[in-house]
């Protein structure tokens, strides 16, 4: 067993960083384009009037992978997903062609 600062000097010299929440990573990069909000006036007054979708990681033991959700913004339901290995852009359109 090794103690804390052993570990992080050897973290250092391999140039490794650990997986984990940081600080700051909500900040806005300054060169980032902004993009408006483009329903701020629309509401969700019935089932499938608005959808969105939110795709996100799963760790696993030994790799990732990826969940694309299709979620109706009235009453929050989950209408369609699916899982992938990877995040390609393909993988989140078949997701929408399928619906």
């Amino acid at each position: 067993m090794i103690n804390r600062k052993t570990m992080q000097k050897h973290m250092r010299e391999m140039d490794l960083i650990a997986l984990g929440h940081r600080p700051n990573l909500s900040k806005p990069y300054p060169e980032h384009k902004v993009y408006p909000y483009l329903l701020r006036n629309v509401a969700a007054d019935y089932p499938n009037y608005l959808w969105g979708i939110d795709t996100t990681y799963i760790r696993l033991k030994r790799s990732w992978m990826y969940l694309a959700a299709v979620l109706d913004w009235y009453s929050s339901y989950v209408v369609s997903w699916a899982l992938h290995q990877t995040l390609a852009v393909s993988f989140v359109q078949r997701q929408l062609i399928r619906l």
